[in-house]
């Protein structure tokens, strides 16, 4: 049992009885300034990507219907919001391995996936946090929650962004000219991967412990929630490539490479400070990985899709949640309480 903290929540005492706090304090306007920064990023990066799809050259395109795109972009909101539903285990196993009953808290989690398109890239974390708080979970043991979840998240996207080598390794010779072989790319990011995880294992290790939590405990629920997360990013490629294949009528077999390029865009967007749920910062980042293979137009079309697509599902998921669950009761779900 994880002994209370006296002052866990609490508002009260000075900088000097609580220096930890007098130093966020201090570090406060650098975070708000390079929110700022990355939201005047995100801003710019979505007018130019807007303008692109204004003077993109649709005539290599021709096949779009609007019918199908319609079609497309709902089945695939539909199976978006079911991958959000491994997000939603893999949080409830990592509030069970910190010693927190996760009744309720599946609910909680699916409607603040909403609340990630407001200003700021942290409002999911915040309004996800202030409800747990209601149903009276420990403030430190949330933060420690969500700052693995982050970490688990980011190296599950790393691990699948190596899936776009190839398309990396196409694009830089495509605008250097010079031939790079895929493995070029490949083994200084996986080398660069497994330095990451160790660093983060030792980071991670060094605040359990500081907290009293041990590893031998949070193993299991750990690598069960990893194992969600991958499967969310490889889920999502397939979501991609239903896009590409049935919106946009192309059949190049990329589902590896569309996974992998939307991986990295995912990760990039949400390391970007102050980008709304890495709004422009993605469909960039996708567009610049993909265009190599699908052209310029495909792949800024595939962006475009893919936004819309995602958007919806996070909408259903929430809406699942706020309708389909009791904010007084253990989730109706049967399959999110599977995961206590």
């Amino acid at each position: 049992m994880i002994p209370a903290n006296p002052h866990d929540g609490a508002a009260t005492g000075t900088a000097a009885q609580y220096p930890r706090r007098a130093f966020l304090a201090s570090d406060a306007p650098i975070k708000v300034w390079a929110e700022r920064a990355g939201l005047l990023v995100a801003l710019a990066l979505t007018i130019w990507f807007a303008a692109s799809l204004i003077m993109a050259d649709w005539a290599g395109l021709s096949g779009l219907s609007p019918v199908r795109i319609v079609i497309a972009c709902g089945l695939g909101a539909f199976a978006y919001a079911g991958l959000g539903v491994l997000l939603v285990l893999a949080w409830r196993k990592l509030l069970f391995g910190f010693g927190i009953d996760p009744v309720g808290h599946g609910r909680i989690y699916a409607l603040s996936q909403a609340f990630k398109y407001l200003p700021g890239n942290v409002m999911q974390f915040a309004g996800r946090h202030t409800m747990a708080r209601k149903l009276g979970a420990p403030h430190r043991l949330l933060i420690l929650a969500a700052a693995s979840e982050a970490l688990l998240l980011l190296l599950a996207g790393a691990t699948t962004s190596l899936l776009a080598g190839p398309g990396l390794a196409a694009g830089i010779s495509a605008t250097t000219g010079l031939p790079v072989p895929s493995f070029g790319v490949l083994i200084p990011a996986t080398l660069a991967l497994l330095v990451a995880m160790l660093s983060v294992g030792r980071w991670l290790k060094h605040r359990l412990e500081s907290n009293g939590i041990t590893w031998a405990g949070l193993r299991t629920p750990a690598l069960t929630a990893f194992g969600f997360y991958l499967t969310f990013f490889i889920g999502c490629g397939f979501v991609g490539f239903w896009l590409m294949v049935f919106a946009l009528g192309t059949s190049a077999p990329i589902l590896l490479l569309v996974a992998g390029a939307l991986a990295v865009s995912w990760t990039i967007g949400f390391l970007t400070p102050g980008a709304p749920a890495g709004l422009g910062v993605r469909e960039v980042v996708l567009t610049t990985l993909l265009s190599p293979i699908l052209g310029a137009s495909g792949a800024l079309a595939l962006a475009a899709l893919y936004r819309i697509t995602t958007v919806a599902g996070d909408g259903l998921l929430a809406a699942a949640a706020f309708f389909g669950t009791s904010p007084h009761a253990a989730p109706l779900n049967p399959v999110l309480e599977a995961a206590r």
